[in-house]
């Protein structure tokens, strides 16, 4: 069992008697297919290239792709780390970037059933079960072992949390496009995004607060004390609007004992066991309440609760307008925003504890997926694609090139660890040249490696002449709840939550509003609130949801 009671996915025997046996079994269908896993067995597939050469001469992988890099269509020649690991391969390359709405253009293609490629990224809207079920992707397991993919093997058998999510009835047919396996000690902390808050420090400072606010009593005080002396202004201003389930009043419903914005699940989280609904929780009604209060007072930008997306974009605590906002623990250091226009300083603050004292923090991208990849059923070389992966983007080499680019050109190695060349990083647009080579290729099923990351990080923070916050970090990690990573539906689930989910979810948005603006009573409506939910369909899609629950747990 996982952490939080998730099962594991169970990997093949590492006996390779047993993994022939299995093989030979389910590949009669396809006799040459079996031929060719047995020649790669024979040769040693899953040995280093220095001992097995290269293993796809006059082999072509056509992948289908988002339009990462705008129209350019062969990104083997203008990204320099896939041209090398063309050379090192001996596959060749043969990029599709569908334009401009990948989405759409891929869903037309998976509908015909005729998708000509041999790796895709699946769109975002897609019915995985039913996809699945209509025979259009290839199952994965008896090509990822320890013997053909080592490096995905062990990438993937760390983080069983995610795979669980990849995986329709026993078997592994999709790969997670983004994903941290190495988050092992403190090297972790950056990439784990656990639900937090950013807050500006030096006004804190300013007000006689020498620590973060540890309550959501000391929160209010400091925010409360700030507008009394800043009446034009809002203390708590957007990152997110509210309406959508990870919005920003939703960012302290954690010291309320709420679980929002945790893992693909959403709005729901297996509680004991149980699968409840956030959002209905007596808790919520007394969140609510606190957050009304909040909000009559002017602590609360109302851009928040009904602005445009324009004006939810994170630049009003930069431009120096407010004191607090929503963001993760990552985002300071990874994305640089820590300064502000007028010369303050943003530094990530944990969820407080709350009046009862709960504090739900929630690790909600200890396993993030991007999205996921699929090899479709037409492919006939489903064991190079995969054992190309495993070479250009699980290895170790691989690992370290898609964070430092090219050794000797970007980065050297210093006592056996990747180094980026202080001259290439004195270059102000270096991380665009790194972006450039091929780093960091989003679209495929690449593993985050926490390590790298950190390091990588690291080098922006220092350079902007702020501290890293590890001591912060860490310790929301150390706190942080499981994330819940939701398993895919089967299509009669899939009708269920189709019939029932877009009203549900409209309504309340619409009432969560209501009750913040005082337009809605919570004492005489609260009970009504939950009724008019349940009308909508809510237990219908919490029996759904608990089912794919006890299907993960077997």
């Amino acid at each position: 069992m996982l952490e939080g009671g998730l099962r594991a996915k169970t990997y093949p025997s590492e006996n390779m008697g047993r993994e022939i046996e299995r093989r030979v079994f389910r590949m009669k269908k396809t006799l040459a297919l079996f031929l060719t896993l047995v020649l790669l067995l024979t040769i040693g597939a899953g040995a280093a290239l220095s001992e097995g050469g290269k293993f796809g001469e006059g082999v072509t992988i056509k992948i289908y792709t988002y339009p990462f890099y705008s129209s350019m269509k062969d990104l083997s020649e203008i990204l320099p780390l896939f041209k090398m690991s063309e050379e090192e391969t001996g596959v060749t390359l043969d990029w599709t970037v569908l334009t401009p709405d990948y989405n759409a253009a891929m869903s037309t293609m998976l509908a015909a059933g005729d998708i000509q490629a041999d790796l895709i990224a699946v769109p975002g809207n897609a019915s995985l079960s039913r996809y699945v079920e209509q025979g259009l992707f290839q199952a994965l397991d008896q090509y990822i072992t320890p013997d053909a993919t080592p490096n995905m093997y062990e990438a993937y058998k760390k983080r069983s949390d995610v795979i669980a999510r990849c995986v329709y009835n026993g078997e592994q047919y999709f790969l997670p496009n983004r994903f941290c396996w190495d988050n092992e000690g403190d090297a972790m902390a950056p990439v784990e995004w656990v639900t937090a808050n950013m807050i500006r420090q030096d006004q804190l400072e300013a007000y006689g607060y020498e620590a973060l606010p540890e309550t959501i009593d000391e929160l209010y005080a400091f925010l409360s004390a700030w507008k009394a002396d800043n009446q034009d202004k809002y203390p708590w201003v957007p990152r997110y609007g509210i309406v959508g389930g990870n919005g920003t009043v939703m960012s302290l419903a954690g010291s309320w004992g709420i679980y929002i914005g945790n893992g693909d699940g959403g709005d729901f989280y297996p509680e004991g066991g149980t699968m409840t609904y956030q959002w209905t929780k007596p808790e919520m009604k007394e969140y609510l309440r606190e957050m009304s209060k909040w909000y009559e007072e002017g602590l609360i930008d109302p851009a928040i609760i009904t602005g445009s997306q324009q004006e939810l974009a994170m630049t009003k605590i930069i431009g120096g307008e407010g004191i607090f906002c929503q963001g993760w623990a990552t985002e300071i250091p990874a994305y640089g925003w820590h300064s502000t226009s007028d010369g303050g300083r943003i530094v990530p603050m944990q969820i407080p504890y709350g009046p009862n004292g709960d504090r739900v923090v929630v690790n909600s991208a200890a396993s993030y997926m991007g999205g996921v990849s699929a090899i479709p059923s037409g492919s006939a070389i489903p064991d190079i694609v995969l054992k190309w992966m495993d070479h250009t983007l699980f290895s170790p080499q691989a690992l370290i090139r898609l964070y430092y680019g090219i050794e000797g050109e970007t980065y050297e190695m210093v006592n056996g660890e990747p180094e980026l060349k202080a001259e290439f990083i004195a270059q102000d647009d270096w991380t665009s040249k790194l972006f450039d080579m091929g780093t960091q290729m989003y679209p495929l099923p690449i593993p985050f490696s926490a390590k790298y990351t950190a390091a990588y990080d690291k080098i922006t923070y220092d350079a902007n002449g702020i501290g890293y916050q590890w001591d912060m970090t860490i310790t929301m990690k150390d706190t942080a709840q499981p994330p819940y990573y939701s398993p895919i539906a089967t299509p009669a689930e899939e009708e269920i939550l189709n019939e029932y989910s877009a009203d549900l979810y409209t309504y309340r948005d619409e009432m969560i509003v209501k009750f913040i603006l005082k337009q809605a009573d919570l004492d005489t409506e609260w009970d009504s609130f939950v009724a008019q939910c349940d009308a909508l369909g809510l237990q219908e899609i919490l029996k759904v949801e608990q089912a794919k629950w006890d299907r993960m747990q077997g």
